[in-house]
């Protein structure tokens, strides 16, 4: 059976910033390139969490994200999301049932063991410089991007945030949900063990 290289479409370039004691300035967001090669069937066959059916947002679960990430700000430094199992935090400074969800977004990024990346994507209802000004007070405990337009918001038409959408490598919705539910740690870890890309990589690693 070919080999079809499989990369995210949610995948991000990194760069380093010099910058010493402050937030790096704004850039846009940009795609990088695949890791490894994994058989696209596998991702069809692997054991994916159950649908979440308590839902304040239109059901994607099962499909691509419907607006790729790449035009939106980045306000920490720029990370290499590639082969990296994503959970998008839609989240407002004002919001604090989010702001109490850290704890939980914490520990599904540790729990992840470096194949997790805690995506936080602001904009709703406030600008970049209310969510600067707060990341300038709290130091950044993951990656943050800011999206004006809520471009990829917009489209789950959610009625509330939090929101958190968690994506596997093939940029494929696993999950969506609330952060305080009782699955969304679950549904994480069940991701990262069964995502074929994140396997390839953890045995080319063993192995090498």
């Amino acid at each position: 059976m070919p080999l079809t290289t499989i990369a995210t479409a949610l995948t991000l370039s990194a760069t380093l910033f010099a910058t010493a004691g402050a937030l790096p300035e704004p850039k846009a967001a940009r795609p990088v390139q695949p890791l490894v090669e994994v058989d696209e069937t596998a991702y069809a066959a692997a054991d994916w969490p159950e649908h979440n059916k308590d839902l304040y947002a239109k059901d994607l679960q099962g499909q691509k994200l419907p607006v790729a990430l790449g035009q939106e700000t980045w306000l920490t430094e720029e990370q290499d999301l590639n082969g990296k199992v994503l959970v998008l935090d839609f989240w407002a400074t004002w919001c604090g049932p989010c702001i109490a969800a850290g704890p939980k977004l914490a520990k599904a990024q540790k729990d992840g063991k470096g194949d997790v990346k805690v995506v936080a994507i602001s904009g709703q209802s406030e600008g970049v410089d209310k969510v600067r000004s707060y990341l300038d007070e709290n130091e950044p405990k993951w990656i943050y991007l800011h999206d004006d337009e809520q471009r990829v918001f917009a489209p789950f038409e959610s009625r509330g945030i939090p929101l958190v959408v968690v994506l596997s490598t093939d940029g494929v919705i696993r999950w969506i949900g609330n952060p305080h539910a009782k699955e969304f740690g679950k549904a994480v870890s069940q991701v990262v063990e069964n995502d074929p890309m994140i396997k390839a990589l953890r045995a080319a690693k063993a192995g090498g």
